[in-house]
């Protein structure tokens, strides 16, 4: 696709331009994706591996992103054209919670009242020890006295105690229900938005309890007879 969308913008300053705005836009593209799928460990707490990867690609999508071209121009717009991805992107996140779910996720609980819960920590690839290591960060000795463990959507782990993880519960579901309501009820709404307009006029007026035109002009025409 990169090879045909640069073979269309030709040579010379057009093709210069389009390359240099097309590789950032298929990097960034790809990360996002590849963080995606990779889970949410890699934005979390990197382990020497994971830092390991991250050096590794960083530098092999330097050269991917501007090739051998070194220049300053070169460099300004691919990195303005990341910034304005970003923009857009963030946006997009910020506009569609269908896309907010879609691309970042929902948080997943990887612990509950001092219970591991192994399916998440498995999925997640998140291990016993490491949850430990961010309890004792948090002040808890034990995982027992620890109330949730959650990996939210950005990578951050956060930990909770009791009290704090049943006021977590509460409003996570407040807004589970609030997004569930909001589902059912543009329903109806869309509904609404297809009658034809005749159709809602009517039903306007007998929710007034007037009588449709139609009816009136009939009732009248027989009077002036």
């Amino acid at each position: 696709m990169y090879h045909a969308f640069a073979a269309a913008a030709g040579d010379g300053a057009a093709g210069w331009l389009a390359n240099h705005i097309a590789r950032p836009i298929a990097v960034f593209a790809f990360l996002v994706l590849a963080l995606r799928l990779g889970g949410k460990r890699e934005l979390a707490q990197a382990s020497v591996l994971d830092l390991a990867v991250l050096l590794i690609v960083s530098e092999a999508l330097q050269n991917a992103i501007i090739g051998s071209d070194t220049s300053l121009p070169g460099g300004l717009v691919a990195a303005g054209t990341l910034f304005a991805a970003n923009y857009a992107f963030a946006r997009l996140l910020y506009r569609s919670p269908r896309a907010r779910r879609l691309l970042e996720g929902a948080p997943r609980v990887l612990l509950e009242d001092g219970e591991l819960l192994p399916d998440a920590c498995r999925r997640e690839a998140i291990t016993e020890d490491e949850l430990r290591s961010v309890a004792r960060e948090a002040g808890f000795e034990r995982l027992e006295d620890v109330g949730l463990i959650v990996l939210e959507p950005n990578g951050h782990i956060s930990v909770m105690g009791p009290r704090a993880a049943e006021h977590w519960r509460r409003r996570h579901r407040r807004h589970s229900h609030r997004h569930a309501a909001g589902e059912r009820s543009g329903e109806p709404e869309r509904a609404r938005q297809a009658e034809p307009d005749g159709e809602s006029a009517r039903k306007r007026q007998e929710k007034r309890g007037d009588e449709p035109a139609d009816d009136r002009n009939l009732e009248r025409g027989e009077r002036e007879r």
